[in-house]
């Protein structure tokens, strides 16, 4: 692996060398991208540069890993934002994976004294099982390509499966005599989901793929994706969690009183205008929409995908009305990049899809295609 600027010279005149001296070549060569922040080169005379360590410190080693590898195409150049960061961190781990843990694990302390047999199947366990199957599958692919970020992104599909499984089967309303049976079922599942999940996001983040083996009660580190190999009986331990939830804001500091402003003259008017700095501060970007989906019990909005060139996100826009999926599928729009994520009907959204309104609504849109991340200014 090396820079995608010296990769010609390692991809023609080394294996030249190798072959004349009769040594075996290389069965991989793969570049790398490079990093920016927040839009803007690297630079130590201006003092833009990307504070590992103290991210680190802040949410840990396998959070920082995580982030690099999800956010990212690996070989395309990726913009660092901490922000991303920040919202990876809260949705992705904190509510999607630790949620989900603490969630299982408070439930079966509470109703059982160990892991429960599953002894009786309902609706959506063969589902789920087949999803897991087909999660390591689509993995193989992944991983063959060096597609990290599809990678962990397959693996996410499944714990948010994991998370609709106990909140469709509402498994918290079962502990009566004669649904017990069914909620240890549930409940083994769900663990053993979380077992699953733990192998396959080892080489990922490894110590937390250990974390969750040790508070489902495993005491050897299990590395076989295959269903049912939780042994029933073990001695659940919930633990802190693993991903405890992160609030970034400082404390505001208390501001001196402002002098008091003289009154304005009769007759003059104020204005909303916003200052040039201000507006400076959005980061407007070229993107391209991949794919876009409806989106259940909300009729005016649209659950999109789009390309920014180094990164892919998902937004949530209210267009549904006047755009099928099908018609915004290969556009060019424009997205303000830097804006806050959102939770909307329960769907991050990163990111706001520029449009006109009045009598109908116009995605703002490029006469001629640009380069995608192209700033918009």
């Amino acid at each position: 692996m090396m820079g995608k600027d010296i990769t010609r010279f390692h991809a023609l005149l080394w294996p030249a060398m190798l072959m004349a001296a009769n040594l075996p070549l290389p069965k991989h060569i793969v570049g790398h991208g490079w990093l920016t922040k927040d839009g803007e080169a690297l630079s130590k005379t201006r003092g833009i540069f990307i504070d590992m360590d103290g991210d680190i410190a802040t949410y840990g080693v396998d959070a920082f890993r995580y982030y690099l590898l999800r956010e990212f195409s690996f070989g395309n150049d990726g913009d660092y934002r901490p922000t991303r960061l920040h919202a990876r961190y809260n949705a992705d781990l904190a509510n999607d994976l630790g949620n989900l843990l603490n969630r299982v694990l408070g439930l079966v302390n509470k109703n059982f004294e160990a892991i429960p047999p599953p002894t009786t199947p309902g609706e959506f366990d063969d589902e789920v099982k087949e999803i897991a199957q087909t999660t390591v599958d689509k993995l193989d692919e992944h991983i063959n390509v060096f597609a990290f970020d599809a990678a962990l992104e397959t693996i996410w599909e499944f714990v948010r499966r994991i998370n609709r499984y106990v909140q469709q089967t509402q498994v918290w309303t079962l502990a009566k005599p004669e649904t017990k049976p069914r909620m240890g079922t549930i409940l083994y599942n769900s663990l053993e989901a979380l077992r699953f999940i733990s192998v396959l996001i080892s080489p990922f983040i490894p110590a937390t793929a250990e974390k969750i083996q040790k508070q489902i009660g495993l005491a050897d580190f299990d590395t076989v994706a295959a269903w049912g190999r939780l042994p029933i009986g073990l001695t659940v331990s919930r633990g802190e969690p693993i991903f405890p939830r992160i609030d970034t804001q400082k404390e505001k500091q208390p501001q001196p009183k402002a002098a008091a402003k003289p009154k304005q003259k009769e007759g003059k008017e104020t204005t909303d205008l916003v200052s040039f700095a201000d507006f400076q501060r959005l980061d407007l970007r070229v993107a391209r929409i991949l794919a876009a989906e409806p989106i259940e019990g909300a009729d005016r909005l649209l659950k999109l995908q789009v390309d920014l060139g180094t990164e892919k996100r998902q937004v949530v826009a209210g267009i549904a009305e006047h755009y099928t999926p099908e018609a915004l599928v290969g556009k060019q729009v424009i997205v303000v990049a830097n804006l806050e994520p959102a939770t909307i009907r329960g769907i991050e959204s990163q990111g706001m899809i520029l449009a006109g309104s009045g009598d109908s609504v116009v995605l703002a849109t490029l006469e001629e295609d640009m380069p995608l991340g192209t700033q918009v200014r």
